[in-house]
């Protein structure tokens, strides 16, 4: 049948010609007058009678009860679409004289609630890619560590593996910033205290094992990954973004022995080093409101990125390896990463007993 268009009207009309015979068709008229006096042409209201008995080909069911109102809802749905439609042309062309206020209103608000609901989705997506920077940056640093134990007996990163002062169990290791044990130490002198344990990491920088950004994780507001390569430390507790095993231990561990063991992860939340800023003086805070099994706050506690001393790199949303048993049974039946078994307060001069139990500190 044929069709026309009318430029006054949005969809494909038939011609006056098919449209009487419909009519006729479905009165069942052979003829019937038309809007401008005349008759249907028979042909053609036998050609739609012919096209009308094909929907008894397929039978339908009854209707749904809510058909109407789901066929009012598709009209207002395609309205909107219509009204968004012009709004978008209108926005198109620029100003023009039909355009009003309401109309930028109606747009500025689609516009809106489009944001609202793509910003969630792209500040996850922002969030998973600092996660795998991250999980990078530790597997960088486990390249670095395993370079520095190949270059000194296989030890891992720790003072007096290389002729400057140990680092001794009863030290505090929280003093972060206050070392300087890379300075030539003058004759008869007594070896220098090293009073952090970030001071053994920093040997990484020290030693131009890594590039100072490695060590700067991108979710740590306070990192700074452009530190100086001659200092011997960070220069602050909050520009540290990993905590490294606790170093001050009677006896050096080497890689090969801490191969199964979480060595560098994000930061222990329940360490806390606060700096008097009269004094300068750290005190550290142990966090006995927050839960022994609390995650990194990094990563706005969903977990850690942990580094194995074999130099591989997990997510864990608990603080210790998944599917793995270490030294100590934690009520999860693996080693806390973040606690030395068996304690429950802590100073800043605590030592691991076991040498596979992992004790990540600043």
């Amino acid at each position: 049948m044929a069709q026309h268009e009318d430029p006054t009207r949005p969809f494909k009309q038939l011609t006056p010609a098919d449209a009487q015979a419909v009519d006729a068709a479905v009165s069942r008229l052979n003829l019937t007058p038309g809007t401008e006096g005349q008759q249907a042409d028979p042909a053609r209201v036998q050609r739609a009678r012919a096209i009308f008995s094909l929907v008894s080909l397929y039978p339908t069911g009854d209707p749904s009860t809510d058909l109407v109102s789901r066929t009012l809802a598709k009209v207002d749905e395609a309205r909107q679409r219509e009204r968004f439609r012009r709004q978008v042309e209108a926005l198109s062309r620029g100003g023009s004289p039909g355009w009003r206020w309401t109309d930028m209103a109606a747009a500025a608000a689609v516009l809106i609630a489009a944001f609202s609901l793509l910003w969630p989705s792209m500040g996850q997506m922002r969030s998973q890619s600092r996660r795998v920077a991250c999980s990078q940056n530790l597997a960088a640093a486990g390249q670095g560590i395993g370079s520095f134990a190949a270059d000194h007996q296989g030890q891992m990163l720790r003072y007096g593996s290389i002729a400057a002062p140990a680092a001794a169990p009863g030290n505090p290791w929280y003093e972060v910033g206050r070392d300087n044990a890379d300075q030539p130490q003058q004759a008869g002198q007594a070896p220098r205290t090293i009073r952090s344990n970030s001071a053994q990491l920093y040997l990484l920088i020290r030693r131009g094992y890594v590039n100072p950004a490695i060590l700067a994780c991108p979710e740590n507001a306070n990192a700074v990954p452009n530190v100086d390569p001659r200092a011997t430390d960070w220069p602050k507790p909050a520009a540290v973004s990993y905590s490294y095993q606790n170093q001050f231990t009677r006896r050096p561990l080497t890689l090969d022995q801490a191969s199964g063991m979480a060595i560098l992860a994000d930061k222990n939340p329940l360490l806390m080093i606060r700096i008097d800023p009269r004094t300068g003086r750290a005190t550290l805070i142990f966090r006995k409101d927050l839960p022994q099994d609390a995650a990194s706050a990094q990563h706005g506690q969903a977990g850690q990125n942990i580094l194995r001393g074999d130099g591989s790199a997990v997510w864990s949303d608990k603080p210790w390896l998944p599917n793995s048993a270490q030294a100590k049974p934690s009520p999860a039946g693996q080693d806390n990463i973040w606690l030395i078994e068996g304690l429950d307060h802590y100073d800043g001069h605590e030592t691991p007993e076991q040498m596979n139990d992992s004790h990540l500190v600043p």
